[in-house]
């Protein structure tokens, strides 16, 4: 059983493969509306919302009637897997490299400023205006 997914990014090849062995396995009695169906009410979650609201909405319009399983998983993969960082999406977007390595460099800065230990420096104290030794 896949477990329910959130519309996470880097869970999307997870979730789809485990819907495309659980229905070929499970399923194998139930028609393809049945399991695109069953696909569907595993999307859960507020990045979801709106777009399993235009699956549900199109559904109800028959517009999923003679669709197959892998149609909604290629749906699911399009609409969830944008968010994927690799090499070759980063370079497709313009960037190219030298921006893929600029975020590395940031997001290493920012880690090394997180773990700079905090020092505490104690000052002797002083009796009467005096300072104790």
């Amino acid at each position: 059983m896949p477990q329910v997914f959130d519309g996470t990014s880097s869970k999307v090849s997870r979730y789809i493969e485990d819907c495309r062995r659980y229905t070929e396995r499970k399923m194998k009695e139930e028609t393809e509306e049945d399991k695109i169906y069953w696909i569907v009410s595993y999307v859960q979650g507020d990045r979801t919302d709106k777009w399993k609201e235009r699956i549900v909405d199109e559904m109800f319009e028959d517009k999923w009637k003679n669709r197959k399983v892998e149609d909604i998983l290629k749906e699911i993969e399009r609409e969830f897997g944008k968010g994927l960082e690799s090499l070759e999406e980063k370079e497709d977007e313009g960037k190219g490299m030298e921006g893929f390595w600029n975020a590395v460099k940031e997001k290493e800065e920012k880690k090394k400023e997180e773990e700079k230990p905090i020092v505490v420096v104690a000052m002797p104290k002083k009796t009467n205006g005096k300072k104790r030794r």
